[in-house]
């Protein structure tokens, strides 16, 4: 058991959109040099965003980075893709449940040297590098949206890990998918298989963040990025583009796009219903 902090850092080489989350006993900002200086791999010194004390950081840093796992780009390393402010709420209410249990104080947000980041992140960038699997271009059976009838709620029952995965999913999504916590949640329980499409929408997240994280994106083109993928993610690419009308996209940007999205198509599973007489 140690007392800490658990930080957030930023590095202007990888875009706003990743982040380095861990632990230290020490001073944040020394920890963001100790980073830098010690490898030869990163041209830009990192920036702490944000810190909280905690008074057992090691266990701080394990469930945050288990509560974050399906946006964790390496399994070695301690990156995520994930949007910084997301990031610090998850990381204060993690620490704020340690630091409840142990009878200690609200985490304390560590105040670090001020710097002008305020040209650091302006560009788009789409690693088609980090994508996980191969599209699957075999074409969907497509039927009339207004013609299915959603199953009730509670044919299923989430559990506390799925509902907290869910829950950062519609932080995440928030400006483009509003929705009250419950409802968004209740609407888990009407799939029979809810990990299925808990990970469908992470992947949706992860891929519309690499739009979000654009400072010049309209939100517009925000809606027409999460449009996309959401078609995407029961159809393949060429499906998408053929379906979808673009307004704000090119269409080789919006493949860009598509391509960030980690899944094979999973196409909505729906059964007949007789009608009464």
């Amino acid at each position: 058991m140690a007392l800490g902090f658990i930080y957030i850092l930023q590095n202007k080489t990888f875009g706003p959109y990743v982040v380095k989350i861990g632990f230290t006993t020490a001073d944040p900002d020394s920890r963001a040099s100790q980073l830098y200086n010690g490898s030869s791999g990163v041209p830009n010194p990192f920036d702490v965003f944000t810190a909280y004390s905690v008074g057992d950081c090691k266990l701080a840093e394990k469930h945050i980075h288990m509560r974050l796992k399906a946006f964790r780009i390496n399994g070695r390393r301690e990156f995520f893709r994930m949007a910084p402010a997301v990031a610090a709420s998850l990381v204060y209410g993690t620490c704020a449940k340690i630091n409840e249990d142990m009878g200690l104080a609200s985490p304390k947000k560590y105040e670090p040297d001020v710097k002008d980041n305020s040209e650091i992140f302006v560009e788009m960038r789409l690693d088609e590098g980090s994508v996980c699997a191969a599209v699957d271009e075999k074409a969907c059976f497509h039927i009339d949206p207004r013609h299915v009838m959603m199953s009730p709620r509670g044919v299923s029952k989430l559990t506390a890990e799925q509902e907290d995965r869910a829950g950062i999913v519609l932080m995440l999504l928030s400006n483009v998918y509003p929705s009250k916590p419950s409802e968004w949640l209740g609407d888990f329980t009407r799939d029979s298989n809810p990990e299925r499409e808990i990970s469908i929408w992470e992947c949706i997240a992860k891929a519309f963040m690499t739009i979000d994280e654009v400072e010049i994106a309209s939100e517009d083109l925000k809606f027409e990025a999460f449009t996309l993928l959401l078609v995407r993610s029961y159809s393949s690419t060429s499906e998408t583009l053929d379906n979808v009308r673009l307004k704000y996209f090119t269409r080789k940007s919006a493949k860009k796009l598509l391509n960030a999205y980690e899944l094979k198509p999973k196409p909505i599973v729906v059964s007949r219903v007789r009608a009464a007489s």
